[in-house]
């Protein structure tokens, strides 16, 4: 991978590969399957082979840093002596500005052959809890020189709002920027105006039609026992592992609708719980749709340790992906029906889709609940799967 963005990128005036690599035990042995020894040994290669190649800076993304080992973090700062820049993610919000500070003190510090000279340091923070812009600034005082910021998105700190800061408290950071207030906010206009949407306020979804029996409302600030306490008054007696896959998928749902009603609870719960245990896995998708060309989708699933990823044409973007995943399993099933509705009102409404596969001349039915109704179709499909091959396995034994 390196060298093909060394290669790729070799017309840029400036260039800088980011090697983004988690550092938390969890996130280690989870997607890397390696302990903090091997780990090391990984990055330290990774970074070194990258600067070996003239041309550009390298920067080593720390992920997950704010809940990795602080020791094993000022390791990492010691041995990888070849980045030019080493960023700490927060990746969840995790931290509260005087937190954050009291992290950083005393990892900000590193020698490069021999000599006292530091990389320069960066950090990333999440918007989670509305304070990335505060605590990205702040970190400042504890030895950053850079600040992963964006124009468009919510889920990191505002560039214009971080310059204004820094412009007006230059003092008390003892820190500069040579960004121009002026600029940023010009720059951040034309960026908003190709990202955003063509609604309006005139839109009726846009003026919030809702439900007028939506019961609660909660947001992503609300605690995990608020949820179960409204899912046991539901009637819903949910296990350890069904209360956590709820509470990741209210989460995220939370964070892209910005309001999550009873009904949209309800349909999360049918989702993700009450379920056969999980054979596949779904990673991703990448669809690729248009009305001039064909529908095109990239799936990867994993099953156990093992990943799989196909791309595969179809008439729509759901086809597509019905396909793909046929092509990983290797499998191909009778689509006995298939069905879409919405479960919430607004122009966030959660879409729930029903998959019917037919194996051996049974019916299986999977559900899916998302914002986005292609992935609530595939959540639905691979839902079906999983219990076909659970009853494959239990049947066999």
């Amino acid at each position: 991978e390196i060298d093909k963005l060394y290669e790729l990128t070799s017309g840029a005036s400036k260039r800088r590969i980011q090697i983004a690599i988690p550092t938390s035990s969890v996130q280690m042995e989870y997607f890397f399957h390696k302990k903090a020894d091997a780990m090391l040994a990984f990055m330290k290669e990774s970074v070194t082979y990258a600067k070996s190649l003239p041309g550009w800076e390298v920067e080593l993304c720390l992920r997950d840093a704010a809940r990795s080992d602080k020791s094993f973090l000022a390791e990492i700062v010691s041995e990888c002596v070849d980045a030019d820049v080493i960023t700490f993610c927060d990746d969840d919000s995790v931290f509260l500005p005087e937190e954050l500070l009291l992290f950083l003190d005393g990892l900000l510090t590193g020698k490069r052959d021999g000599a006292e000279r530091k990389p320069r340091f960066a950090i990333s923070v999440t918007n989670r809890m509305n304070l990335s812009d505060i605590n990205s600034v702040l970190s400042i005082k504890a030895g950053v020189e850079e600040i992963k910021a964006q124009f468009f998105s919510t889920d990191a700190a505002d560039t214009e709002n971080v310059v204004r800061i820094i412009e007006e408290k230059t003092a008390a950071l003892d820190a500069s920027t040579r960004v121009g207030t002026v600029e940023i906010s010009r720059v951040k206009g034309l960026i908003q105006s190709f990202c955003k949407d063509e609604s309006t306020s005139r839109t009726p979804f846009q003026n919030g039609v809702r439900d007028e029996d939506e019961g609660r409302v909660f947001t992503a600030l609300d605690s995990a026992d608020e949820i179960f306490k409204e899912t046991d008054r539901l009637g819903y007696d949910l296990s350890v592992a069904e209360k956590e896959a709820v509470f990741r998928l209210f989460s995220d749902t939370a964070q892209k609708k910005g309001r999550v009603t009873t009904r949209d609870l309800e349909a999360i719960v049918a989702s993700s719980a009450l379920l056969v245990p999980s054979t596949y896995v779904l990673d991703y998708f990448i669809i690729n749709s248009g009305n001039t060309i064909s529908a095109t989708s990239h799936v990867r699933m994993h099953r156990g340790d093992e990943a799989f990823e196909e791309v595969s044409v179809g008439d729509g973007p759901i086809d597509a992906s019905f396909l793909a995943i046929e092509k990983i399993t290797g499998h191909h099933y009778e689509l006995d029906d298939f069905q879409i509705q919405t479960v919430s009102e607004g122009r966030e409404a959660m879409g729930r889709a029903l998959v019917k596969l037919r194996s051996d001349g049974k019916i299986y039915s999977g559900f899916g609940v998302s914002t986005d109704i292609i992935g609530s179709s595939i959540m639905a499909y691979v839902n079906a799967l999983n219990k076909i091959e659970y009853e494959k396995r239990e049947g066999g034994k």
